[in-house]
């Protein structure tokens, strides 16, 4: 992003209008909801590049077959996919467009001539730096700065979105950067999530991807060819027993004992587990064991058994 000028990035929540109220699509379920939100995001695009993008591409008309420029966005725009508590998406876009950042900074400071919006919207901003929470009717009342209008407005509802999608143009670099922190899912520093629970979307399809952007925006994926890893698939056989395999193992003879290693420290896991719920028989409902991920890495069970610390003692051994 540091290749673009900092005054020229959107940022964009763009939220669904669940109940149909001014779309008159009334969505079925979340799942309905994720199957349409690619297809909803690039017809956003595809419009805000013809209205104010920035470059100029050549397009047949429909009937005539003529060819006429139009105007279009580049490649530089990141889409990420969030969930409210609810467990409905939002799409947080970000898009480098000059032009629109210069309609949303007028259309805010028109706004902002409104005391109360301007007051709202200052007793916020310093609650955030401050990393305190902002009370509702504040957060409301601020939030009217940065709601979409005009032909923005019209332009997302006629792609599917609702009328509660923010728009607003990047003030700094800062806030450039802060946008790429809470793209990266780094909410505890990212001042706007402070006070929100992770809005990773646990409940979206199988293989949905999270993270979009335009082709060639994003350097390729880093990838360190001295870590890896393996998914351990469990499954009950016909005659009861647990079947174990590595899913995505991979190929390199370097890392067999590895990956066995793993299969052996998930049949552990599978010995603890049952063992707990053979302690709690009777309960309802009964409690398997939880494990949280704290800074990217995994925590043991609070009683951990002594053959799964073994396990973990040879897989640092081996890492090391």
């Amino acid at each position: 992003m540091a290749s673009k000028r900092p005054d020229g990035w959107c940022f964009l929540v763009l939220t669904l209008d669940r109940d149909g109220y001014f779309g008159g699509r009334v969505w079925v379920d979340v799942n309905d909801a994720y199957r349409e939100l690619g297809r909803m995001t690039r017809a956003t695009l595809a419009r805000i590049g013809r209205l104010w993008g920035s470059e100029t591409a050549l397009e047949r008309s429909g009937r005539s077959g003529e060819l006429r420029t139009v105007r279009k966005l580049g490649n530089a725009w990141i889409a990420v996919v969030e969930a409210h508590r609810s467990g409905w998406p939002h799409v947080n876009l970000c898009v480098w467009c000059p032009e629109l950042a210069a309609l949303l900074r007028a259309e805010q400071a028109e706004r902002l001539d409104d005391p109360e919006i301007a007051d709202a919207l200052a007793l916020a901003r310093e609650a955030w730096k401050a990393k305190q929470s902002v009370p509702h009717y504040v957060r409301e009342k601020a939030r009217r700065a940065s709601l979409a209008g005009g032909a923005l407005l019209e332009l997302l509802t006629r792609s599917g979105w609702g009328k509660q999608c923010t728009a607003e143009a990047a003030r700094d670099t800062e806030a450039v950067a802060a946008y790429c922190v809470k793209l990266a899912g780094l909410h505890d520093a990212s001042a706007g999530e402070l006070a929100k629970i992770t809005q990773a979307p646990l409940n979206a399809p199988i293989r949905f991807r999270r993270l979009r952007s335009g082709k060639g925006f994003l350097p390729p994926r880093h990838k360190n060819e001295e870590i890896t890893g393996v998914l351990v698939m469990r499954k009950r056989s016909r005659e009861g027993d647990w079947e174990l395999r590595g899913v995505n193992a991979p190929k390199d003879e370097r890392f067999a004992e590895v990956v066995e290693l793993a299969i052996e420290s998930e049949r552990a896991l599978i010995a603890e587990e049952e063992a707990i719920l053979a302690r709690q028989k009777g309960c309802l409902p009964p409690m398997p064991p939880i494990r949280f991920v704290v800074h990217g890495a995994l925590e043991s069970h609070t009683a951990t058994s002594e053959v799964n610390a073994a396990l973990q003692r040879r897989a640092l051994d081996l890492a090391g």
